[in-house]
């Protein structure tokens, strides 16, 4: 409900736009109703107000006096209400007949309207010969109704199954409406709905109802009412109640300022705006008029636009809520309004802009360029000043050109105009100049644009233009600006303004110059043009203008930037010559040496450089030595290009320019021999390339183009597989160059070439250099890789010492951690070594699993040394032996089953082989136990029974995971001392580290694939040919080198895949030659050796079916191979002779 008159008041008046009531609600006036009711009539009576209405219409062009036609019209009434008179008494009659006719409702139906009818004539009639005032209380006309209301009443009461009583309630509630009779009016409507669920007029009674309501501001009950519509399927009374419920939401906000409710009620207008219920032209409801309810609807939504969103989307939103471009500029203008009236004049203006865009209504266009140039007057904000400029310009120009308004209108409004425009761009000028911004500036020279594309004939034209220059000039459009400069100076008579302007034109142009990025080709070509011609105007007309000398250079300057080089040196020696001490002299003399350059007239630059060095007029030091430079280094030009073009004639240019660097001075040369160099590299002639390069590093040992030189030669070393000869480039490189990131990337390389080679001294000491001058992470690694280089030479104290440095740096290092406890074990310090051991186990993430697998392993292998020591006999007590044992079997089982859980394949093996031989020990031990002695007879039985128990229990608990053990080589295919240990029940070999035999490949093959890797180091071929060559000598640690070269070329190689599987096996590294050999396979299934590889070692590995399986494709193929090959193991011939396979 409305918590205030106020408030109803304005619901009131905005809902009446409409849904004007019938009458006005406090008076039982019945003509007032009457004269505002528009009731559905059936069609029989159409005819009747229609001829009433027509007559009417027609009045206004009929060629009689007003008399005369009134007298008609009079006429004509009374004959209608006879007409009528007759029509109810003949339907009197017919009801006497019709007693029980079943068409009897009909005809009293008809005689109610028939009442109906005669009231509306008698009140015409009577507003005709008596006037309004006493026709508004005819009480024939009430009595008509009256009558037809009781008649209605009586039908209902004898026909209360009558097929149309929901008309006649309806026109019943219609009846009691025009009398004032508003209970019963409800009483009707009400029970119409209760009633007659199913009846057509039902929803235009619930909005009756709903408006009755909602007329007395009782909108609690109103919006009920106004609901109950929207449960049935919509129609056009759908959007007429949302209407409603949306002004009953404002209320509410209106109530609680809660912006929920405007929400609320704008969604509901916008229901209705979109909705396609409602036809365009309008709907009507039972006593109210005719309304276009859409348009009605987005006049709601733009009172509540203002208060749930921001200005920012309006156009767009309105937009598409309007299904017309009249609609749309309808409801911009209503936005506009209220943003002006609550002064939000930025919003204001925004939208009044857009509708000067898009109306052309000339006398509304200049009421909108008011209100834009108001609100650009109130506001501070001036981000829009040019866009208010464009509306002002438009709203100006369509009245101007318009051919009915009289000139001198038009030319008092253009003046008018003028003032607006040039006092809000002016006033963002002073803005823009007091505030120095950028984006001020650039919008002021869009309004000045807009100014000057209509007011061409202002008083103050020369000032505005000269305005407009300036902000495109302040705002870095300097194209722009120049054009401007141009334009003011060309109008202006000889003056200093004048040449201010000119030389403000050539500044701009200079400007844009110094950002051609932002030119396009014809920008920066009509700049060029523009500041030559207009400098050497300049010039020419002021020749004495303290201005002059930065034109003249400017002008020089636009010469070498179009090409034109000779042009631009004549300029610039010109200006040189004129203004040596100025302080462009140094570029000038600069861009002249660089135009000799751009002709290749190396001879010219270095005549006019020393020219420049030696021209006492020139002062400016730096320049000289900067020019003397420029002179050496085009004198070695000159020298190369000479050398060069001897060389064409059948010399190789490289060599030819080394045997040139002994005839030229010891600065030239050193250039000379790198450029010998740069050209053997390119050509790939390593052997000249090594010449040059060392006849560099003797003759300029600080040289540095050594730091290329050691590079490329490192580079050239490795791509041929000269790997001894690629570390020691690669160290002299870091003795040379140690704070370099390049050498100490190379003594990297290096230190990994040995530890490959299996030269784990050198790579310790090239490890040792490298970790100078480091810290955290990487000092940390490298100490690690020391350490593990030491314990590949068995060296566990310098393990250790480096181990333990390295843990102390990184605490989290797992390999650290690990090497640190084999040292400590190796030393005896076994206490220490298991701290390092489970350090190792516990640390780290899932990168080091296998490392903390092998650490929590060796654990275990420390705890499994002693309990292998503990028996009985050994001087304890036998029962304090027998827990001792048992205490150490539950760590192994957790240590070992810790190791399980980690899931690493090769240290799961070895844990459940151990875990194997600790029951199996343990059954064997408990079979040796003492019987104690102060037993009897009877006892001792029991007791060798309970232990024979016990025995087969740990018996049975090792056979369980020996079992495990082998079913989990078998199925995971794991290889290795361990897993063979499994299959044998052995204890496993220790692996061995194999140092590097051979001192390297010597001879003519060797070189005859360097020659081949030379010309393409990516030759898969070559490096397998090498390889199988380090092979056949023995150089296992070379040809994994070699392989893992080729490998990075193609991972997917299968004769590569298979020789790696042939050198990892022979260094004992099982477990990677099967997955090379399977990935080999994979990636060629034909390839016969490395299938003839992975059976032999599935047959070392007691697995023959698998073996089989595996040659079973290429068995044919087996009688002729040979198995001397490199690429086939030594094993497979004793694999195929034990399967008699060959």
């Amino acid at each position: 409900m409305a918590s205030s008159g106020t408030t109803s008041c304005t619901i009131s008046a905005s809902s009446s736009k409409i849904a004007v009531s019938a009458r006005n609600a406090g008076s039982n006036n019945m003509a007032a109703a009457m004269l505002a009711g528009t009731r559905r009539t059936p069609a029989r009576l159409g005819l009747v107000l229609g001829l009433v209405l027509a007559a009417v219409f027609l009045a206004g062009f009929s060629l009689t006096d007003e008399a005369e036609e009134k007298a008609e019209f009079v006429e004509g009434l009374k004959r209608d209400i006879i007409k009528v008179d007759h029509s109810i008494e003949v339907t009197k009659e017919l009801i006497k007949k019709s007693k029980t006719a079943p068409y009897l409702p009909d005809i009293i139906f008809r005689l109610a309207e028939l009442y109906v009818e005669k009231s509306r004539l008698v009140y015409y009639l009577e507003v005709e010969t008596k006037g309004a005032e006493q026709a508004v209380s005819s009480p024939e006309a009430k009595l008509l109704k009256n009558e037809a209301i009781q008649t209605y009443r009586d039908l209902m009461h004898r026909f209360p199954d009558y097929r149309y009583n929901d008309k006649v309630l309806f026109f019943l509630g219609h009846e009691y409406h025009e009398l004032g009779m508003h209970e019963e009016m409800l009483d009707a409507y009400k029970k119409l709905v209760e009633d007659y669920p199913k009846s057509t007029l039902l929803l235009e009674s619930l909005y009756i109802v709903g408006d009755y309501y909602f007329n007395r501001d009782k909108l609690v009950e109103a919006e009920e009412w106004y609901k109950k519509i929207l449960k049935y399927r919509e129609s056009p009374m759908h959007d007429m109640a949302r209407y409603k419920l949306a002004w009953i939401a404002i209320n509410k906000a209106k109530n609680e300022d809660s912006k929920k409710f405007w929400r609320d009620a704008l969604k509901l207008f916008e229901q209705v705006a979109t909705s396609s219920n409602s036809p365009d032209e309008g709907i009507s409801v039972d006593t109210h008029k005719m309304v276009n309810i859409r348009l009605e609807a987005i006049n709601g939504i733009v009172f509540c636009y203002t208060e749930v969103y921001t200005a920012k989307n309006a156009l767009e939103y309105f937009r598409k809520l309007a299904n017309s471009k009249q609609i749309y500029i309808h409801a911009l203008e209503k936005l506009a309004n209220r943003y002006f009236i609550k002064e939000q004049f930025d919003n204001a203006a925004l939208i009044y802009r857009r509708i000067i865009d898009l109306s052309n209504d000339v006398e509304k266009n200049l009421e909108y360029a008011q209100r834009v140039y108001d609100a650009a007057s109130y506001t501070k904000n001036k981000e829009r000043v040019d866009e208010d400029v464009a509306s002002l310009v438009k709203a100006a120009s369509l009245y101007t050109y318009s051919w009915r308004i009289p000139e001198e209108e038009k030319k008092k409004l253009e003046k008018e105009f003028e003032v607006y425009a040039r006092d809000i761009v002016t006033k963002l000028h002073m803005l823009a100049q007091k505030r120095k911004e950028k984006r001020a500036f650039r919008i002021a020279a869009r309004a000045y644009k807009n100014y000057l594309s209509f007011f061409t004939y202002s008083e103050k034209l020369m000032e505005m233009k000269y305005n407009y220059a300036e902000s495109l000039y302040n705002s870095r459009q300097y194209l722009e600006a120049g054009r401007a400069y141009e334009d003011v100076a060309r109008t202006m008579k000889e003056s200093k303004e004048r040449k201010d302007a000119l030389y403000s034109a050539i500044q701009a142009y200079q400007m844009a110059l110094g950002e051609a990025k932002f030119l396009n080709k014809f920008g920066l070509v009509e700049t060029r043009q523009a500041l030559k011609q207009l400098g050497a105007y300049f010039v020419r007309k002021y020749p004495k203008d303290e201005h002059v000398p930065t034109i003249k250079f400017n002008v020089a300057r636009m010469f070498y930037e179009q090409g034109e080089y000779k042009q631009a040196i004549e300029s610039f020696l010109e200006y040189i010559k004129q203004y040596p001490g100025d302080a462009n002299v140094p570029v000038a003399g600069h861009l002249v040496l660089d135009c000799y350059k751009q002709l290749e007239d190396f001879r010219g630059l270095a005549k006019q450089g020393r020219a420049f060095v030696s021209d006492p007029n020139i002062r400016n030091q730096k320049f000289k030595q900067e020019v003397a430079a420029i002179v050496e280094s085009a004198e070695t030009r000159e020298i190369d290009k000479k050398t060069l073009e001897v060389s064409k004639e059948g010399k190789d240019a490289a060599s030819a320019l080394l045997d040139y660097a002994s005839e030229v001075d010891k600065t030239q040369a050193e250039n000379v021999i790198y450029r010998s160099f740069v050209m053997a590299k390119e050509k790939r002639n390593i052997e000249l390339a090594f010449r040059a390069g060392g006849q560099l590093a003797k003759q300029y040992p600080k040289s540095k183009y050594l730091i290329d030189v050691y590079a490329t030669l490192g580079n050239f070393s490795a791509q041929i597989s000269d790997f001894e000869r690629a570390a020691a480039l690669y160290e002299d490189f870091f003795q040379r160059f140690p704070d370099r990131s390049e050498a100490r990337q190379a003594l990297s390389a290096a230190a990994r070439f040995h530890t490959y080679l299996g030269e784990h001294a050198k790579a310790i000491k090239d490890f040792r250099s490298l970790l100078k001058r480091t810290s955290g992470q990487e000092r940390a690694q490298l100490l690690v890789d020391i350490a593990d280089a030491y314990a590949q030479m068995n060296d566990w104290r310098m393990v250790l010492s480096a181990a333990r440095e390295a843990v102390g740096v990184l605490s989290s290092s797992v390999k650290g951690h690990l090497l640190l406890g084999k040292a400590l074990e190796k030393l005896g310090k076994k206490d220490a070594a298991k701290q390092s051991y489970m350090m190792a186990a516990s640390s780290g993430g899932p990168d080091d699993a296998d490392l903390a697998s092998e650490a929590q392993f060796r654990l275990g292998e420390m705890v499994f040394k002693d309990y292998r020591e503990v028996r009985f006999g050994a001087g304890e007590p036998d029962q304090v032996v027998l827990q001792k044992k048992m205490q150490y079997l539950q760590m192994m089982e957790q240590i070992y089953g810790g190791v399980v859980q980690m899931k690493s394949p090769g240290w799961v093996i070895a844990s459940l082989f151990r875990l194997y031989q600790a029951y199996d020990n343990f059954a064997a031990f408990l079979q040796k136990a003492p019987i104690p002695p102060d037993l009897n007879a009877e006892q001792k039985k029991q007791y060798r029974q309970m232990l024979g128990e016990q025995v087969k229990v740990q018996s049975q608990t090792a056979k369980t995971y020996l079992d495990t053990c082998v079913k989990t080589v078998r199925e995971k295919k794991v290889f290795g001392s361990y897993a063979m240990a499994c299959l044998t029940k052995q204890e496993p070999m220790e692996k061995v580290s194999r140092s590097r035999s051979g001192g390297g490949l010597q001879g003519e093959a060797v070189e005859k694939i360097r020659s081949k890797l030379l010309k393409n180091p990516n030759d898969i071929a070559a490096l397998g040919d090498m390889a199988r060559l380090a092979i056949r000598q023995g150089d296992l640690h070379l040809a994994r080198l070699v392989l893992s070269k080729a490998y990075e070329i193609n991972e997917n190689h299968a004769a590569t895949l298979d020789l790696m599987g042939v050198v990892e096996w022979n260094l004992g590294e099982e477990q990677d030659a099967y997955a090379y050999f399977r990935k080999a396979i994979d990636n060629d299934s034909r390839n016969l050796a490395a299938r003839l590889n992975m059976a032999a070692l599935f047959w070392r590995y007691r697995d023959e079916a698998r073996a089989r399986a595996v040659l079973k494709p290429v068995q044919a193929q087996l009688r002729g191979v040979d198995l001397s090959r490199e690429d086939i193991h030594p094993a497979v011939r004793e694999a195929l002779s034990a399967m008699r396979l060959r």
